[in-house]
This record gives structure tokens, C-alpha cells and sequence, in this order.
């Protein structure tokens, strides 16, 4: 996980379409890591949406607070601190959340 974490803050800040490919493959990475078979289901059904939803953010695994983000819930997972883990990864997806709401509402005005 650390590696594909390094992988995707070495890459060109204008090569978007290879950091999603490695932030995809990171966040799958971890999804399967936690082998709960629900949380495997969800993510492989949401991840076409979520692609979709990059490409209102393209430059977000260069952004500061995701790549904090990154390191929290990685931190947590080397502590075995499986709460912290938890709590840092909806931190995580609420900021996605948002940051994609805000994309939005700029793009179409509203």
C-alpha cells in the first residue's frame, strides 16, 4: 500500500489519467486488504461512478489534504489501529464527497 501511495505522488501533477489508474489501484488495494466481502461488493459497483467523478477533480491524489488523508489511514493501518483506520477513511470519502458537490455546483451553477 505504502509503494502504490509513493506511486501516485511521483507522478507528473498534469498526468491525471495515470494517477487515477494508481490511486484506483491503491484504494482497491486497501478495499481488498480489509477483506469484507460487502465492502469489495460496493466498491467494484461504485467504481465506474467514481471514475465518472474524477474527472471533476483531476489533480485530487496531488492535493494536499488527500495525500494527509493517504498517510492517516496508512498510519493507522501499520499501527493495527483499526478505528483510526475506519475513522480516517470517512474523512477521506466525506471529502471526496464534498469536493465533488462543490465541482458540481461550479460547473452547472447551482
Amino acid at each position: 500500500l505504502s509503494r502504490g501511495l509513493g506511486d501516485v505522488y511521483k507522478r507528473q501533477p498534469q498526468d491525471h489519467t495515470r494517477q487515477m489508474q494508481v490511486d484506483f489501484a491503491f484504494h482497491t488495494a486497501l478495499v481488498e486488504a480489509a477483506h469484507h466481502k460487502t465492502l469489495a461488493r460496493v466498491y467494484a459497483g461504485l467504481r465506474s461512478s467514481l471514475a465518472l467523478a474524477r474527472g471533476f477533480q483531476p489533480t485530487l491524489s496531488q492535493h494536499p489534504e488527500t495525500r494527509r488523508q493517504h498517510r492517516a489511514i496508512l498510519a493507522a493501518l501499520k499501527d493495527r489501529d483499526p478505528e483510526r483506520a475506519a475513522q480516517a477513511a470517512r474523512l477521506h470519502i466525506f471529502h471526496f464527497r464534498n469536493l465533488i458537490v462543490q465541482s458540481l455546483a461550479e460547473a452547472t451553477g447551482v
